[in-house]
């Protein structure tokens, strides 16, 4: 079994997406429901700055009958890009991981016999089941996340260039170090990700020679020896996870945390007249605003890449037999 570090995740990531070929056109219509999705959202935060500028101004009230029209539009388009990108998606990946499962399946069925015997009948099992349940969720809901996501965070940086360029080239200082804390992350996934693998295929090895040995467990009363190696194995898997779990809800909280610095930062500049000359109060409120949505797609995309990592660990699995 290659270590960790000897995996080219590029490539796993490329020969994956091969198996999306034959679904071109579903993929195609889900993500242009993921594109409308994010852009509706970043909409919603661009449409304060006339409603705050204008609509109070207005001695009719007709901003404010427009506005409320628009916005329950914004959410009927919403609704229908949710609910064509999801299940598109989904379909897709579910036909992705059927194929793969009856691939690894038949290639197991004429494999030779060293391999049988070199590789526990456990760590097998746990490849077409649990390895590619992973695969599942890099398929389906890590796709939904990173494009979705991807686009509102795109559309809301164009929404802040366009009331502040200058303002917004704050973010970009913060930038960087959001990406590091992403990166180091990303490889501390990885590593956990193929620890569970292992403990789960250990867990999966133990309890099956215990079914099929139970009656030479009895009559040698092996009970105890058994169930202690069990507790090892069991617990290795506990502590694995616990890992990925610390790992996962560490990176959100350091993420946003760096994130408000760009708000706060913005918020002294703007103290100064001369800045505040510049903008008005829907421009400055809409960035503000903008600003503030950032952190949960980057909150999302945070959480979604310890999925992704477990994902690509299990495909690297699969495709290594």
């Amino acid at each position: 079994m290659p270590t960790t570090d000897s995996i080219d995740y590029k490539d796993v990531f490329s020969r994956l997406l091969g198996y999306f070929k034959p679904y071109k056109s579903a993929l195609a219509i889900s993500i242009v429901g993921l594109v409308i999705y994010g852009g509706v959202d970043a909409a919603m935060v661009k449409l304060i700055q006339p409603l705050v500028d204008t609509a109070f101004t207005s001695p009719d009230g007709s901003m404010l009958k427009t506005g409320a029209w628009l916005i329950l539009a914004i959410f009927f388009i919403r609704g229908i890009a949710s609910f064509v990108s999801g299940y598109g998606l989904a379909w897709v990946s579910n036909h992705v991981i059927e194929k793969m499962r009856q691939q690894l399946f038949n290639k197991m069925l004429s494999m030779p016999v060293r391999y049988f015997d070199k590789n526990s009948s456990g760590s097998l099992i746990s490849k077409i089941t649990y390895d590619t349940e992973q695969v599942s969720l890099a398929t389906s809901q890590v796709l939904i996340t990173i494009v979705r996501e991807g686009v509102t965070i795109l559309a809301l940086l164009t929404v802040m260039f366009y009331e502040s360029w200058q303002l917004s080239l704050v973010f970009f200082i913060v930038g960087p170090l959001i990406a590091l804390v992403i990166s180091v992350v990303s490889k501390r996934f990885r590593i956990i990700s193929r620890s569970i693998q292992q403990a789960m295929g250990q867990i999966t090895t133990s309890s099956e020679q215990m079914l099929k040995a139970h009656k030479i467990i009895l009559a040698f009363s092996g009970q105890v020896k058994e169930a202690t190696r069990f507790q090892i194995v069991n617990k290795n898997n506990r502590q694995q996870a616990m890992k990925l779990v610390a790992a996962r809800v560490s990176s959100t909280p350091l993420i946003q945390f760096i994130g408000s610095f760009a708000i706060a930062i913005v918020l002294y500049i703007t103290s100064y007249d001369q800045m505040r000359e510049t903008l008005s109060p829907g421009s400055f409120i809409t960035l503000v605003t903008a600003m503030g949505s950032l952190m949960r797609p980057l909150k999302q995309v945070s959480k979604v890449n310890a999925e992704l990592q477990r994902g690509l660990t299990a495909c690297a699995s699969v495709f290594g037999i």
